[in-house]
């Protein structure tokens, strides 16, 4: 067992257990953007770093979170298109199965013991516990070695290890520093002087107060109601009701289907475009299927349209799940410009998806159609980079 003045416990913020406050930082890399942050997600700049074993000093800043369980790595790397690493060492009383759980902005790459235990490539918003693995953790010292993906916009991570089932391990315990390392963090290093960082604190921990906790079908009855005067009001009035009035302001067909391009009045004075494909063919009085797309902002109009205009991109690609592949037959309804006052997305990527997608029997997973995709916006960010060294000549 290691000596308790060189391990801390574990954070437990409300009910969540075992949040890891105390890491070493290492990077940032690719900072000369050769490559897309995806790709350098997926290279080792530390030779070997499923085996790196790093300690406080030359490229590895000690880091420790005063209070709450976020880190905002943005504190330290400024730049886009990046990647660095960040490692930290947990003292386990006996071996014993685990569970760790990770947020992550952006994508990442995870490793235990030297072991590999999960990636994603993904460029998306924080979401404590977004991703789960159930590990084996070894008697007395367990490295832990993460990778994070910079494409754009914030920049941060959580992560806690649990037992199985999610409650917090007796005994776990973190390492200041590298197990064998004499030095602990420099006077103040524990000190929270970002105001991100404690707000972001404050966000993720503030107290639901309509949180769904429903166990029976009157308690869903109660929390409904109180759940919709609280949204109806804070939505604001909702527009008046009037006419559609529909015009066709553009057509584009292929061999099975047609997209057009519509107006809409959503409201008295204002109106909005939408996009609606349909097949080439439709049987007399027949009803087709429909799917309502509801995307983010950004490039999420774009992710189930673009089929028109880039072979690479497939219409309802989800961040983090196998795309959705319409048929011909199927009728899709999508809203072109969300309409929104928090400001513009200036993300080359899109925001994660708002709403629910109601589609039909005829929309199949496509899981061909997500490597696809990928493929495809490895080959945009090469070619904005090619674009971009192009100018710079």
């Amino acid at each position: 067992m290691a000596d308790s003045t060189r391990t801390v416990p574990l954070r437990r913020i409300e009910n969540l257990p075992g949040f890891v406050v105390h890491w070493l930082l290492c990077g940032p890399f690719n900072q000369d953007g050769k490559l897309s942050s995806c790709r350098a997600l997926k290279k080792d700049y530390l030779g070997g770093e499923a085996k790196a074993r790093p300690r406080a000093g030359h490229d590895w800043q000690p880091f420790t979170l005063r209070e709450g369980f976020i880190v905002n790595l943005r504190r330290f790397y400024t730049a886009q298109g990046i990647v660095s690493s960040a490692a930290a060492y947990l003292d386990c009383p006996q071996a014993q199965t685990a569970r760790i759980l990770l947020g992550s902005d952006d994508g990442f790459a995870l490793y235990l013991n030297g072991t590999r235990v999960g990636s994603l490539d993904v460029h998306r918003g924080l979401g404590v516990d977004s991703d789960g693995f159930d590990v084996s953790l070894k008697k007395e010292t367990n490295a832990i070695l993460l990778k994070i993906e910079q494409n754009h916009g914030a920049y941060e991570f959580c992560l806690r290890v649990t037992d199985p089932v999610g409650k917090g391990i007796r005994g776990l315990r973190a390492y200041l520093d590298h197990p064998r390392a004499k030095n602990t963090d420099p006077p103040g290093a524990a000190r929270t002087v970002s105001g991100y960082e404690y707000l972001s604190h404050k966000f993720a921990t503030a107290e639901h107060k309509l949180a769904f906790r429903a166990k029976t079908r009157p308690q869903y009855r109660a929390w409904r109601r109180k759940f919709l005067a609280r949204f109806k009001t804070l939505l604001g009035p909702l527009p008046k009701s009037c006419p559609l009035k529909p015009q066709v302001t553009e057509e584009i067909s292929t061999e099975n289907f047609r997209r057009r391009r519509v107006l809409i009045d959503l409201e008295p004075g204002f109106s909005i475009p939408c996009f609606i494909t349909m097949p080439m063919r439709i049987p007399k009085a027949e009803k087709l299927p429909a799917v309502l797309c509801l995307h983010g902002h950004g490039d999420g109009k774009r992710d189930m349209s673009a089929s028109f205009s880039a072979p690479n991109r497939r219409p309802l690609i989800a961040n983090r799940m196998p795309s959705l592949c319409m048929q011909p037959g199927d009728v899709a309804f999508h809203h072109l410009d969300a309409v929104h006052y928090s400001g513009a997305n200036t993300s080359p990527r899109s925001r994660c998806q708002i709403g629910t997608s109601c589609y039909s029997s005829r929309a199949q997973r496509d899981e061909s159609a997500y490597a696809e995709y990928q493929k495809g916006i490895n080959e945009l960010h090469e070619e904005k980079l090619l674009n971009a060294d192009k100018e710079n000549r």
